[in-house]
Formats: C-alpha cells, structure tokens, sequence
C-alpha cells in the first residue's frame, strides 16, 4: 500500500487484533502493556507492532498512529 492512499471502503489493511493493538499504542501502551492487557505473549505483541508499522509503511510507532488516523478521518 502507498503512504497516503487510502484503501477502498471494502478492503481493510489491519485485521481487528492490528486495530485493537493501534488503538492502544495511540493511547501510550508499551509493547509489554499491550501484550497484558490483551493476553499477548510479549513476542506476540512485538510480531503485532511490526505487522503494524509494515502494513501501514510506517517508520514508527507514532506514524503509523498518525497515517491510521488520517486515513480514517471523514473526507470533507
């Protein structure tokens, strides 16, 4: 997927686990937070992450925030 493009309305680059994994780096969880709160392996939450940041071409934790937020902001 192209930085900046967003996906068509039927296609979802994240699956629901990804999603709830974003939401909670969004909020400041580390990966071991992560991996407790959802009942992850540390390693589990790390693969997550990464599968995150890959996806989303994202170079961190905070851009890949930043490129879900805006790809799911109401166009105007």
């Amino acid at each position: 997927m192209e930085r900046g493009r967003t996906p068509p309305p039927d296609t979802e680059p994240l699956t629901k686990r990804q999603r709830e994994v974003l939401a909670l780096i969004a909020r400041g969880y580390t990966n071991p937070q992560i991996a407790a709160e959802l009942g992850l392996s540390l390693d589990g939450a790390k693969w997550h992450v990464r599968e995150i940041m890959a996806r989303l071409d994202a170079s961190s934790r905070d851009e890949a925030v930043e490129i879900w937020q805006h790809e799911r902001a109401p166009a105007n």
